[in-house]
């Protein structure tokens, strides 16, 4: 292998552990706040005062962490290189984009093996190859042409639905990594 590739392939793999790591962070953060009543809409929640009859009003954490121009967690829909260079994903479920369009999110009803499986034929259907098994519903892709040359997948299970993320490596117009 290529000393080039090959150097890539671990600084993507780097990348793309980190953006796991973050996702999985943010997946904690929400389910900790989900758990702990925090998404109630501005509702007044009983505080722990010894009294009993203490209310506090809650923020609707869900309304800031749902709006983009917020939260800067992108746009729903994915870009139109991602549906012409990987697949569209629009049937899947909730499809969610990074501002920068490098992380696409998918949040299916699917279990996650079968939206691991889908996601992984649409990609080897569009020309994609496979080239990292190391974990369970988890990979990587090449591709030698086109503007997005590196994906990686990772898909999870969240509560009764499954979550995808794909974080991508575009190229600029001379061939190299933007």
């Amino acid at each position: 292998m290529d000393a080039w590739v090959e150097k890539r392939m671990w600084a993507n793999l780097l990348k793309g552990v980190a953006c796991l790591v973050a996702g999985a962070l943010a997946v904690l953060v929400v389910e900790y706040a989900w758990q702990h009543g925090v998404f109630g809409g501005g509702e007044a929640v009983s505080g722990d005062g010894g009294d009993g009859d203490a209310e506090v009003p809650q923020p609707d954490l869900m309304a800031f962490v749902l709006n983009g121009d917020d939260a800067g967690i992108g746009f729903t829909g994915a870009p139109l290189c991602f549906i012409e260079e990987c697949f569209d994903p629009s049937g899947l479920g909730e499809v969610r984009t990074s501002d920068d369009g490098g992380v696409v999110g998918i949040v299916s009803d699917l279990e996650a093996p079968v939206l691991f499986d889908v996601c992984v034929h649409k990609l080897v259907d569009h020309g994609w190859s496979r080239v990292s098994d190391g974990q369970p519903l988890r990979c990587s892709f090449l591709k030698g042409t086109g503007a997005i040359r590196w994906v990686f997948l990772d898909v999870s299970e969240v509560s009764d639905s499954s979550a995808a993320v794909l974080v991508l490596e575009e190229v600029s117009e001379d061939g190299k990594a933007a």
